[in-house]
Formats: structure tokens, sequence, C-alpha cells
């Protein structure tokens, strides 16, 4: 029997941050090969299955190599897995939690690169490098929102098709606007007809306990929506929730947000996220990460609206 569990108190497992402590004397005492072997023994399944070279992973590893002596040279406490690198480091050292998440994506990418057109592989199998390779080697940048910016868009194309296998179909990734941007994905709406653009808003390091109430949370939330399509739709004719295409036609303009954060915290503001879910046409429901702890002691991780998680939250305590 599957049970959710308690991200912070049980658990201590964060999507953005973990019981993950680099050791710091083993690490000093650690040569390349030995980091890069460890960091393979979990990885390489993933690096096979995106097709990344040993060369290409070298040239990472090194960049992670160097950003590893600059912690110890600095005498810095880093408790908190910043790219796919450390989780591979914990995984390595037995940490399940670090294991069922590295599991994860790869059976994320997996599924989404058997389901996808052969035109669309090498785009989707490029971001999930992304994945991979993100990192800062400056180590006192601790946050490393584009390592989860990559992985949303990959879970959350992975939802959109697995969850609505025949209402959308995919036509285009990058679609270019009349304005020159982009929008990350163009689907054929089944249902309907419909052409619907989909761009993903990651919003990262959420603080509930800095917002007074759900009118403020819901402001916030709604700040980012706008912020995010009016920067994509910025010199374009709107009519509504669609935009004017340079061809004349009229697609459905919406934003999938994905949120990394402890959604356990949100609980108080659950009003918030049901209230936005029916309040506009061009914004889908919120998404993030719902974890479950098996009976085996492994975690099964999986992306479900945020209304759903709560749900199952209030049904657990």
């Amino acid at each position: 029997m599957q049970q959710l569990f308690n991200l912070v108190a049980k658990h201590h497992l964060k999507v953005e941050s973990t019981g993950f402590v680099i050791n710091k004397e083993w690490m000093s005492q650690s040569t390349f090969d030995q980091i890069k072997s460890l960091i393979m023994s979990q990885l390489s399944p993933l690096t096979k299955l995106i097709g990344i070279g040993d060369r290409e992973m070298d040239k990472a590893l090194i960049r992670y190599d160097l950003r590893i002596k600059q912690i110890i040279k600095n005498d810095m406490q880093i408790n908190q897995p910043h790219c796919l690198f450390d989780w591979a480091m914990s995984a390595s050292k037995g940490d399940q939690h670090s294991k069922s998440f590295i599991s994860f994506i790869h059976d994320e990418i997996s599924q989404l690169l058997a389901s996808l057109d052969p035109k669309f592989l090498s785009s989707v199998k490029n971001t999930a490098k992304q994945i991979v390779f993100s990192f800062d080697d400056n180590p006192e940048l601790k946050n490393n929102p584009s390592f989860m910016n990559y992985l949303g868009e990959i879970v959350g194309l992975n939802f959109i098709l697995q969850k609505e296998k025949t209402r959308f179909n995919l036509l285009s990734i990058e679609k270019k606007l009349a304005n020159s941007k982009s929008a990350d994905f163009e689907f054929l709406d089944n249902s309907n007809g419909d052409v619907v653009l989909i761009e993903f808003v990651s919003l990262h390091g959420i603080d509930p306990s800095k917002i007074e109430n759900v009118e403020i949370f819901k402001e916030f939330l709604e700040s980012r929506f706008n912020q995010k399509i009016e920067a994509k739709t910025v010199n374009m004719i709107n009519h509504h929730h669609r935009i004017e295409m340079l061809d004349g036609s009229k697609p459905n303009f919406t934003i999938l947000p994905i949120l990394w954060s402890e959604v356990q915290f949100l609980l108080p503001f659950r009003k918030a996220f049901d209230d936005l879910n029916t309040k506009y046409a061009n914004v889908l429901p919120c998404v993030s990460l719902l974890p479950q702890l098996l009976e085996d002691e492994t975690v099964h991780f999986s992306l479900a609206t945020v209304s759903n998680i709560l749900d199952r939250w209030e049904q657990q305590r």
C-alpha cells in the first residue's frame, strides 16, 4: 500500500533540497576517476538513453570536479543537491531517496521518448541533456533554477501527453511567434480541432511563511502568470486568450505552472488553487511533484495537480 509521506518532518526529502551533505574529507582524498566512477554508476542508464558520449560527459565531470575542489578549498558547507551529479553522489552512498529521484527522471524521459514522433526525439534529448549538465561553476550559487526548468519541460510535456493521450497531438516544439519569440509547445486539441500553444512556467522558492493570506498568495501567483504571458506575447495582437500568428491563425496561448515547492506547506492556501483552476481560460491548473513512499522504502514520484496533491495530503493527516 502506498502512502503519502511527510517530506520534511519524517523523511527530510525535498525536491530542491535533501539531507545531502558533501563529505568534504572523503572528496578531498578522491581522484577524478573515483568521483566519475561513482557518478556513472548511477547515471549510466540515463546517459545511454539520451545519447551522451564519453567526451561530452567527461567535459561536464571535469567542471563538476573543479566545483567540488572550490567547495573544499573555501571550506563551504553544502547541505542540498545543486545538480544531478550531486544527486548521483548521494545515491552512490546508498541514499534511497536520491536513487528514486534519479530513477524518476530516467523513467519520465524514457516514457516520453517512446511516445513521441521520431522527428521530436533529437529536441527532447537535447533538453534531457541539459538536466544532466546544468550546474553553476561558482559554488557560492546554491540555487539551480535551470536544472528544475529543464526537468519541468520533460515532466510537464510527459504529463500532458500521458494524461490526455487521445486529446492532444504534439505539433511542434519551440513554436515561433509573430514577435520572434517562441512558445514551448504547440498541440492539436482533437476534441475541437483547435491549436493550443502551451508555455511552461516553473515557480521556485515560494516561502509560504512570508505570505499573509489566501488573497495575497493568489495575487502573487497571478502576477507570475501575467509576467510570463506578457513577456511571451509582447507586441502581438491578442484576442482574449488567443494570439494572432503571422499566417493570420489565432491559436490559444496557455501556460502550465509547475511549482517546485514543499506542497504540504501550501495547505493554508488551498482555496487559491481551487479559484485559479477555473478562473482563467489560458492558465492550466498548477502542478507539482507528488512523492509516495512504498513498502520497500523506495519513493515513487509523479506529477499531479497541486489541488489533487493537497486532497491526498489532507486524507493522510
